[in-house]
């Protein structure tokens, strides 16, 4: 049988953009195919540096996040961290529970289960964590929607979300939001997976509340796993974090 000869129709090779002449065919290709084209777009991109990254405290509800913790810890009072089941609610969870033990608190820790309760915050899981004595609830990378679960969570428990989902109709009725994608949040890089959200939480806690007690950077390997995990876009801060 007579083999098909076939002409290959390649691409015309990349031109070297204006400023980056300097760096190889194969490097300028991987940066045109993210969109990279220009010295001004490669700067952040290329920039691994979390000392450069945006104040926590731009996040929408973060000083009141860290005034309900310092609180509680102050008080003795138990903080359950709610995650999520897969990696990033999971490595969130994990990072949280180490730094505020570190820091002095009474910590539990809750993963729903997938199969027998879904996604998300439920009210059984809320009553047993009340049950248990936890008096306020960080729930990571789920809680945004969670409306009606906010609303009938047991009297006297207070509920911190540090999620990333997109925000629904209606903002739950929680004690403090830190989502970079809800309205008004001043934050200037919306990007981050639910840990990276867990992680500004740590910088922002150890800042103002338990200056010196334990070391947000400890837990960048967890905030590492959960953001490739979660397959968010590895731009911006997410580069720094992983």
């Amino acid at each position: 049988m007579k083999k098909e000869r076939r002409n290959w129709i390649l691409p015309e090779p990349l031109r070297a953009q204006p400023g980056l002449e300097a760096f190889s065919t194969v490097f300028r290709q991987v940066l045109h195919g993210r969109g990279l084209t220009t010295p001004a777009h490669l700067e952040p991109w290329l920039r691994l540096d979390l000392a450069g990254a945006p104040d926590p405290f731009l996040l929408k509800d973060m000083a009141v996040a860290c005034e309900l913790v310092k609180e509680a810890v102050d008080e003795g009072h138990r903080i359950a961290i709610y995650g999520d089941y897969d990696a990033d609610g999971v490595t969130a969870c994990a990072s949280l529970a180490r730094g505020l033990s570190a820091a002095g608190a009474d910590v539990i820790t809750y993963i729903p289960n997938r199969f027998s309760e879904g996604y998300g915050l439920n009210l059984e899981a809320l009553r047993d964590l009340h049950s248990r004595g936890a008096r306020l609830v960080i729930a990571c990378d789920c809680g945004t929607n969670s409306v009606a679960v906010a609303e009938g969570r047991p009297a006297g428990m207070k509920l911190i979300v540090a999620d990333h989902h997109e925000i629904g109709e209606q903002r739950p009725p929680v004690d403090a939001l830190i989502n970079p994608k809800q309205p008004d949040c001043s934050y200037p890089f919306d990007g981050l997976a639910a840990c990276g959200v867990a992680y500004k939480l740590l910088v922002a806690l150890e800042r103002v509340a338990f200056p010196g007690r334990f070391d947000p950077a400890g837990s960048l390997d967890l905030i590492a796993l959960g953001t490739v995990a979660d397959v968010v876009p590895l731009l911006g801060e997410n580069r720094a974090l992983v």
